[in-house]
């Protein structure tokens, strides 16, 4: 079995994309983060409206979320 000493380690050069390029994926991973919150959110809110169905705050989160769909 091969092993990876530190000195060969740094020697090892690791191709990056063009900064631009970087950029891009960073914006894409924080879209894509965006909407996994806004996931988590509404499934949470959803959870506590089946098990508080008469509480106002339900209301308000259907109004939040669906708007003008409901």
């Amino acid at each position: 079995m091969m092993h990876i000493t530190k000195s060969n380690f740094e020697k090892k050069k690791i191709p990056l994309p063009p900064l631009e390029v970087q950029k891009q994926i960073v914006e894409k991973i924080e879209q894509e983060q965006k909407l996994i919150e806004a996931n988590k959110k509404l499934k949470m809110g959803m959870i506590y409206a089946q098990h508080n169905p008469l509480d106002p705050k339900v209301e308000i989160f259907y109004q939040e979320f669906f708007g003008d769909f409901l």
